[in-house]
This record gives structure tokens, sequence and C-alpha cells, in this order.
């Protein structure tokens, strides 16, 4: 179990994936948030990414934001409309992207969901049923 007391919430990501392979989990800051990053080595198997910010902020614009980096970095790249959905019972907002980083081709779904106080962001590869289950134990507190 991993938990920020401090900003809420908290996730169950295994030690290792369905087919043995070794999950790697870093925890550090990004954008004045906290950020846990949890992949397996070619990110098919599990890709979790949970970034609390400091307050709460406005999910469409913070979407906007995320939609232009990947529309700079994966011009050929696919991203479906942003929309207003809902996530662990929380009004949300989420997209879409399949294209080009690093070199591979990635699918990822953003997520954008308040807390009482701060908003997360929370990204998956939606593709993989490790994350839907890692998503399910997700807990965010008020």
């Amino acid at each position: 179990m991993i938990e920020d007391l401090g900003h809420g919430w908290s996730v169950r990501i295994p030690a290792t994936t369905t087919a043995g392979a070794p999950v790697e989990v870093e925890r550090g800051e990004r954008d004045g948030g906290r950020r846990v990053h949890a992949r397996s080595a070619d990110e098919s198997e599990v890709y979790v990414e949970i970034l609390t910010y400091p307050g709460l902020i406005d999910q469409r614009a913070a979407a906007a934001g995320q939609r232009t980096f990947l529309e700079e970095q994966s011009p050929g790249g696919r991203l479906s409309e942003t929309a207003a959905t809902t996530f662990r019972g929380r009004d949300a907002t989420a997209f879409d992207f399949v294209g080009i980083l690093g070199g591979r081709r990635k699918a990822r779904r953003f997520v954008f969901v308040d807390s009482a106080s701060r908003t997360c962001r929370v990204v998956t590869d939606p593709s993989s049923p490790a994350n839907a289950g890692i998503l399910d134990s997700l807990v965010i507190g008020d």
C-alpha cells in the first residue's frame, strides 16, 4: 500500500506484474505537487502515475495544458475530446491519447479529479488489466 496522508490518497501497487516482472515505483515532486509513478519495464503491463497538486486547480485548464504538451511531443498522436466524467465516484475531466512518446507507441488515459482540497491527475495505460486493478484500489480522501 502506498499512502500519501498529507495529500489524502492511497493505492495498492503490486511489486511484480502477473508475468513476474518487477514494478518500479518512483516517488517525488512535480509541478509543485507530489507524484507516484509505477511502471513495468516495457510499460505495457503496469503504467500508473498519480500527481496531486498543492491545491484545487481548474481541471479543464490542466487538461488543456497536458494536451498541448502531448501535441508538441507527438505531432501525429491522436487525442480524444476532453470530456466530463466520473472517477471513483467524483466528478472528473478526462481524455485519451495514443501516439509516439520517447520513441515508443503509447496509449494513455488522463483523468483530473478533485478531492475537497486538491486536484489529482491520474494517468494510466487503459489497455492494461493490471492498471484497472490498481485504479480499483485507489482511495481519494476528502
